[in-house]
């Protein structure tokens, strides 16, 4: 594709849909798209992933400068619309656009332009001086929000404001004052959606979602269309077909006379689109048109996002939508049975394929019937899930690394509580709808969740329902199925759902049509047959060795969670013989498979059992000469570099300073060489141990090939995961805890 820094919606693109992706964002290529293909989009430009990470290394250019004047004036002639004007005043979003979808994880400014005169304007154009004002309102909270960096009790402080021009008072009072010159506003919204690419809370996504942080995020520039002008306006999310149970036809959530981020921040009670059918029958019927429009050309699902503007329907986004697996099943078949869709048997298997090794279940007997209903609200994300219940997501991560499993419970989600939602057994929210922040992100990681359980309340001490308080710590279950959080402990038992023997049997019929590859490709899809091949030690079909169960179990006891390809790398065996080990412990009730991330988690039980299997084979070991405490001189050093590596002069390093990151480089080059003697004398007393050393050269080579992530990355085997895993081995080993050690 050819290089600039801005593009507008309308500008012809080569390449691939991948590639623009790759250079405007997943935004932004939808954009475009949607576009070129007639549908109805306002105006609007995209500033790329490559003027991003121009941004994040060196700053602001005078390059960025000029590309985003170019792109306003463009913006300006195609709208008939300008920035301050008195007659046509423009005003825009700015929003962040990552080519991987990471939902609410990057900012969003909106109404970006406003000021005083250019609300005059608007009032008397629109007749309208409520929307002016709350237009205005809007534009400089958030502004002030998420350019200036004013925290939420600053906010909610100045928020009490009674007319804009008291607010604006209020925010300068409080060191926050938001610039009257649009085009400044423009451009320091595009600076603050870049800077957000860094944010902790996107950091903590991409790590835990093992997404590549080179990436960067685009920008897209886009002419304002508002839904809170009034009776007639309104904004919302649509999924083409229901995310959760898979069933054809539009499902999501609208707000009359709001604006978008209303509906997904989960913050009010959204209406579902059977009312906006009603209400506006004529524009459902066009989204409906619409939402076929696009399931035909990405051959999918799709998530939509939509204004309307006093009776005027505009397209603001579209992305293959994040589905349930049972959804995914429900949804391969429908297509494949639809003469008139565009997927076939083989790639609608190859969409389920990584649910087949944990299909998912329906359930079979209502053991919880007995359980007390705490509160009803919306089933987001499927399944059933208990914990004790937790308000805190620092609480749940605290919780979990004890072992203790958790339901998170919410007024609503944000995306500053992800670390804890990903420890989280299950979701439960007070506000929000199928669309919110954690109905979405719930199906993404295959967690149970209850949204919008507005009978309920979310107090300090717990959760209160219709039938009083429920505190904190108590055992509950989140009943994604039924839309209930209920007081005690599932027990329910489910069978395979019947659509996933359907899509098995197009691996059978694509084994009969085929040879080769292709009959081997098919026969792995089929657990049974996965199972057979398994066999340890040329007992093909026959049971894993007890020296196999203890090395699987031990190093998902170290890792906690982990993929069957790195505990096959851990034991130094194949993962054809790790992955039957791995559904044994799971069977057994010592782990959990999470399907959306491919991982095995260790329970609380399997913790427990794990300990006197260690124990055993530790007491054969003759542990005297372990050079345990060379490894811990070895170990303050590596923490010291780690930090280092992420903080620079009491800030995060933006790595912009090369000769700094060298330094770190060649100080673990160093380390590296003091500890590869070390790790092989542990290794020769403790022979599990034997991987680690090829584990950490071969992280080291990675970061010395130029992948930054194979330093201190999270989930990707890096050099300090591999460290902290042998360090806690170690720890097991002698049979003592981090506390006692000193160590953190």
């Amino acid at each position: 594709m050819e290089t600039s820094l801005t593009y507008p919606f309308t500008a012809a693109h080569d390449g691939t849909d991948a590639e623009q992706a790759s250079l405007l964002g997943g935004k932004g290529a939808a954009l475009a798209a949607m576009t070129a293909g007639g549908l109805p989009v306002p105006p609007g430009f995209t500033i790329t992933t490559d003027a991003c990470r121009t941004y994040l290394s060196q700053g602001w250019t005078s390059e960025l400068e000029q590309a985003i004047d170019v792109g306003v004036r463009e913006l300006e002639a195609q709208s008939g619309k300008a920035l301050g004007s008195s007659e046509a005043p423009l005003l825009v979003s700015v929003r962040s656009g990552a080519p991987t979808s990471m939902p609410g994880m990057m900012d969003t400014a909106l109404n970006i332009g406003i000021n005083a005169d250019v609300a005059a304007t608007i009032a008397r154009l629109s007749g309208n001086a409520d929307f002016a004002a709350d237009t205005y309102r809007r534009g400089l909270l958030g502004y002030a929000e998420i350019v200036l960096g004013a925290d939420r009790t600053v906010l909610d402080r100045c928020a009490q404001a009674a007319s804009p021009a008291e607010l604006v008072a209020a925010l300068a009072s409080e060191g926050f004052e938001v610039p009257a010159d649009p085009l400044t506003q423009v451009k320091q919204a595009v600076q603050a959606v870049f800077a957000s690419w860094n944010a902790p809370r996107a950091v903590s996504y991409r790590e835990i979602e093992g997404i590549d942080a080179s990436i960067a995020t685009a920008a897209t520039v886009q002419s304002m269309v508002f839904g809170n002008m009034g009776k007639t306006s309104g904004t919302g999310v649509a999924f083409t077909r229901n995310p959760t149970t898979g069933a054809d036809g539009l499902m999501g959530d609208f707000l009359p006379n709001a604006q978008g981020e209303d509906v997904v921040a989960g913050g009010q009670l959204t209406r579902d689109l059977d009312e906006m059918q009603q209400r506006w029958p004529e524009i459902h019927g066009e989204l409906e048109r619409i939402g076929h429009v696009l399931e035909a050309r990405y051959r999918d699902m799709v998530d939509i996002e939509f204004t309307v503007e006093e009776g005027q329907l505009w397209m603001l986004q579209s992305r293959r939508g994040k589905r349930s697996p049972i959804a995914a099943f429900r949804m391969a078949i429908d297509m494949v049975n639809d003469v008139d869709f565009p997927l076939d048997k083989a790639e609608a298997l190859e969409r389920c394929r990584r649910y087949l090794d944990d299909p998912p279940t329906v359930a079979v007997a209502e053991a919880d019937e007995a359980l007390t209903a705490v509160a009803s609200g919306l089933g987001a994300s499927p399944g059933r899930a208990s914990g004790v219940l937790c308000l805190d997501p620092d609480r749940a991560v605290e919780l979990s690394e004890q072992g203790v499993e958790v339901i998170l419970a919410r007024r609503e989600t944000s995306p500053a509580d992800v670390h804890g939602m990903a420890v989280a057994n299950g979701l439960f929210t007070t506000l929000g709808g199928q669309v919110s922040h954690a109905a979405l992100v719930a199906r993404e990681w295959g967690l149970p969740a209850v949204v919008g359980a507005s009978e309920a309340e979310v107090t300090t001490e717990g959760v209160v329902g219709p039938s009083g308080l429920v505190p904190v710590g108590t055992v509950v279950t989140v009943d994604g199925d039924g839309g209930r959080l209920l007081l005690g402990q599932s027990s329910a038992v489910g069978a395979i759902a019947p659509e996933v023997q359907t899509v098995q049997s197009w691996g059978a019929e694509s084994t009969a049509a085929s040879d080769g590859d292709a009959s081997a490709s098919a026969a792995g899809t089929d657990g049974a047959a996965v199972g057979a091949a398994a066999g340890v030690g040329g007992d093909a079909g026959g049971a894993a060795s007890e020296a196999l169960r203890f090395g699987v179990h031990h190093a998902l006891r170290i890792k906690g969670m982990v993929t069957a390809e790195a505990v096959a790398a851990i034991c130094d065996a194949p993962e054809d013989s790790v992955r039957p080990v791995l559904d044994e412990l799971v069977a057994s009730g010592n782990a959990t498979f999470m399907e959306p991330r491919q991982m095995w988690v260790i329970t609380p039980d399997g913790r427990a059992a794990h300990a006197p299997l260690l124990a055993d084979v530790v007491s054969s070991l003759t542990l005297e000469g372990v050079p345990y405490e060379q490894f811990l001189g070895l170990n303050d050093d590596f923490k010291q570099l780690c930090t280092d590596w992420q903080v620079k002069d009491g800030q995060p390093n933006d790595h912009s300073d090369e000769g700094y990151d060298r330094s770190i480089f060649d100080r673990l080059a160093a380390l590296h060489g003091h500890a590869m003697p070390v790790v092989s004398a542990l290794a020769e007393s403790i022979p599990w141990l034997a991987p680690y050393g090829p584990r950490l050269a071969a992280a080291k080579q990675r970061l010395d090939d130029g992948d930054p992530k194979a330093l201190t990355g999270v989930l990707c085997d890096s050099y300090h995961d591999i460290w902290m895993e042998l360090h806690e081995d170690l720890i097991l080993t002698q049979g003592i805890d981090r506390a006692a050690e000193g160590s953190i």
